[in-house]
């Protein structure tokens, strides 16, 4: 997931539980920081992150741990970039020394830590933890993970179709089906129950919008608003509810968005470009992804886009560039580097052509610059 993403949901979750969050890369730098630290709690806040950022873990998992403090973390690390959320102050603490979070329970920070880590990660990401004091309290929240695939959700296609294809009657129809009731009464029958299905299709309803090639920050106010309600739910009644209207918003969304952008097969190509900014993209490889050839892919995406293929991807990579330069310290080089080029001089020169300027002369004139 691209690092704008990342921070993109890194500011919902700051904005809608007031739990700071922040991006580092594979050397420990902090790129990207959702919070409202000042100057003295976020030199306190960068303490504890060497400590954690030190902890082992691997690509693609996440992990609940406490720091020496007591204050609750959760560490994901993915795409060798780690994200902290973090810290909450579980329970009373007398030791917490953060102002302005909120205290909340461990089960509370738990079910933000799934959506959060899901939306990262995927639907099938699970939480591990490191700390015998949050174990006791997590147990019931692990049971109900493990028995996840017990869940006829996931066989749903079709529901996941509809949102796909932005078909709201199609869905209407079948939210209404008695397969569809059925399934609902056998697995929502306790709040736990109902809790974990709707935190797995929200993230999968989720996943699947991005996958049609809307970008995160057209989707971040639908995140938003599912996430606040889930906290007001506490019967099955009020879960499955909010589950289909939640559907139901994406689907629509989806519907929208697409019905006078570009095709399926082009929205597919910008998504593959989105995600694979950071290595060396073919146009071959975009083609089988999309799976067609080479020339047709071209064609069609000459004659929606206005732009090559080949331009899609600079552009891309170039605007990633100017956020790195815009919002981190990383020198030009670690950037051209992380942005998949071999050399430094090309890197300046694919810059020039898009911006004007080279990267150090768009770093010190400020944000202001923009494509020519």
């Amino acid at each position: 997931m691209p690092v704008i993403q990342y921070n993109e949901i890194c500011d919902i979750f700051f904005r809608s539980c007031s739990i700071p969050a922040g991006l580092f890369d594979a050397d420990h730098h902090m790129i990207v920081l959702s919070s409202a630290f000042g100057e003295r709690q976020t030199g306190m806040y960068m303490e504890d992150c060497i400590q954690l950022l030190e902890r082992p873990l691997k690509d693609d998992s996440a992990m609940l741990c406490l720091d020496r403090n007591g204050s609750a973390w959760c560490i994901i690390l993915h795409d060798h970039q780690t994200v902290l959320f973090g810290p909450a102050q579980v329970g009373f603490n007398p030791d917490f020394p953060y102002d302005r979070i909120p205290e909340m329970s461990a089960e509370q920070f738990f079910e933000l830590c799934q959506v959060f880590v899901r939306l990262i990660l995927g639907k099938d990401a699970l939480l591990s933890i490191q700390s015998d004091a949050l174990s006791e309290n997590y147990t019931a929240g692990q049971q109900y993970e493990s028995e996840q695939e017990d869940f006829e959700m996931m066989s749903f296609d079709e529901i996941f179709d509809c949102v796909r294809h932005g078909d709201t009657s199609e869905l209407n129809a079948f939210l209404k089906s008695s397969r569809f009731t059925d399934y609902q009464n056998r697995v929502m029958y306790n709040p736990e129950n109902a809790h974990t299905v709707f935190i797995f299709c929200l993230a999968k309803t989720y996943h699947t919008a991005l996958e049609t090639g809307i970008p995160i920050r057209d989707l971040s106010p639908l995140i938003s608003l599912h996430l606040n309600e889930m906290h007001r739910f506490t019967t099955p009644a009020s879960y499955s509810a909010g589950m289909q209207r939640m559907l139901y918003d994406f689907t629509r969304y989806v519907g929208h968005y697409h019905s006078g952008t570009y095709s399926m097969i082009v929205n597919m190509a910008n998504m593959y470009i989105r995600e694979h900014v950071y290595s060396q993209i073919s146009i071959e490889e975009i083609a089988e992804h999309c799976a067609m050839s080479v020339s047709a892919l071209q064609h069609r995406f000459k004659k929606e886009t206005g732009q090559s293929v080949s331009d899609a991807i600079l552009n891309c990579k170039i605007e990633k560039a100017c956020f790195f330069l815009r919002n981190t310290s990383l020198p030009c080089t670690a950037i051209a580097f992380k942005l998949g080029y071999c050399s430094q001089s090309y890197f300046n020169r694919q810059f020039r052509k898009v911006m004007g300027v080279t990267p150090s002369r768009f770093r010190s004139a400020g944000a202001g610059l923009r494509p020519q």
